[in-house]
């Protein structure tokens, strides 16, 4: 008789387990979805003089990605995130540079279909003055969220987009892409 409790204990047990284990995967990724920073905090550390390319909207139609940017950063080690736009970190070169990095959620509303660029794909970004700057995707890869050379080391003129990947976001779907010509783009 007394086995047959301790069965029972360790039954429940790993019941509770295994409920408390889908409950963090299910709510687990969505929890940062509610922890926003104010962006005026990025705003001030930023030398917005070697920005010459400040995005407002991002679009990729192929993948049915248009969606508004505004700046993010990072803020005390933590990435600014925003659950309703895509984000650019403002890069401090010294220089004056028309390199790009822009980050979001992969969520349905953000990147989720970043996933579909395949190289070759277009990607418009329009400025804060209404200009459109065109790119053309050269690549697209997986990376380890601890590569953070191949996110903000981007060369001039070229256009990094990333978001979270794979299980339990344990990797970052990293797209790179080089700026084009308007004539460029139509010849496509």
């Amino acid at each position: 008789m007394p086995s047959r409790t301790f069965s029972n204990k360790l039954g429940w047990d790993f019941i509770s387990l295994v409920l408390a284990g889908i409950a963090i995967f299910i709510f687990g990724g969505y929890l940062q979805l509610f922890w926003e920073l104010p962006m005026t905090q990025a705003a001030a550390s930023v030398s917005w003089k070697s920005i010459s390319i400040i995005p407002a909207r991002v679009s990729i139609s192929s993948a049915g990605i248009n969606i508004p940017v505004k700046s993010g950063g990072i803020i005390d080690g933590e990435w600014i995130l925003d659950s309703n736009s895509a984000l650019f970190f403002p890069l401090e070169s010294g220089k004056k540079t028309s390199s790009l990095v822009i980050y979001a959620h992969n969520t349905h509303n953000l990147f989720a279909n970043l996933k579909t660029v395949k190289v070759g794909d277009f990607i418009t970004v329009k400025d804060i003055n209404g200009k459109s700057h065109d790119y053309r995707v050269y690549s697209k890869e997986n990376i380890n969220p601890t590569q953070v050379d191949k996110i903000i080391v981007p060369a001039d003129g070229e256009l990094v987009m990333f978001t979270c990947n794979g299980w339990f976001d344990s990797q970052r779907l990293l797209v790179k892409a080089a700026s084009i010509t308007p004539r460029q783009a139509a010849v496509f």
